[in-house]
């Protein structure tokens, strides 16, 4: 049998997204110690709930992630402010405009760690950054689909974060989801009644496996 993982503090950016509080959830249940960051007080609650403390932080800048950093002191942070975007019922309308809250989000992480000791960051990106390749490993060159400024944006933080932080970790991500997602739930309500639901537009195709 394994031996438990040691209980750290993790901080969670963006833990009111369907993966942030699963990974709440998770975290909590193995010991270790979660605060998340939330945009809005109408999520406090449900992370309060699953065990988080919750800090609603309406503005990410490198100032606040440090005060964040100093006033409860992570080990790890885990930035999932790219899977605000990221869902699985989408028609492409949680993207417009997304390139700047990616950015913003990035330059804060970046920032806040070359001002004091930074824990060890572990940031959201996207697995169709490969575009589709077959057999894609983790060195296989990353492309924006059709130019797109928001995967753009993303490939453009991944490279800003590995080079400022030498411990970050990019974990590239599809669509997430488990029994809790509320997304999973409706699509298990338009299947019951025959009615299946067509996730982004007809021009285009998703690889689900």
């Amino acid at each position: 049998m394994a031996e438990p993982t040691q209980a750290q503090r993790v901080l969670v950016v963006g833990a009111s997204t369907e993966l942030g509080q699963e990974a709440v959830r998770q975290l909590v249940a193995r010991g270790h110690t979660v605060t998340g960051t939330v945009q809005s007080d109408r999520h406090v609650a449900v992370l309060r709930a699953l065990g988080c403390t919750p800090i609603a932080v309406p503005s990410l800048t490198a100032a606040a992630l440090s005060d964040l950093y100093a006033q409860h002191q992570p080990a790890v942070v885990l930035n999932l402010v790219p899977q605000r975007a990221n869902t699985l019922l989408h028609d492409g309308h949680k993207w417009r405009g997304f390139a700047e809250p990616l950015h913003a989000a990035t330059t804060a992480l970046v920032g806040a760690a070359t001002q004091g000791e930074s824990p060890r960051v572990v940031a959201a990106s996207y697995t169709f950054l490969y575009d589709a390749a077959q057999g894609a490993a983790e060195d296989a060159p990353l492309v924006a689909p059709a130019d797109d400024p928001v995967f753009t944006a993303a490939i453009e933080a991944e490279q800003s974060l590995l080079a400022a932080i030498g411990t970050a970790t990019v974990a590239r991500l599809g669509y997430l989801y488990g029994p809790q997602s509320s997304d999973l739930r409706l699509y298990v309500k338009a299947f019951a009644r025959r009615r299946p639901y067509f996730a982004g537009l007809p021009s285009h195709r998703a690889d689900w496996l």
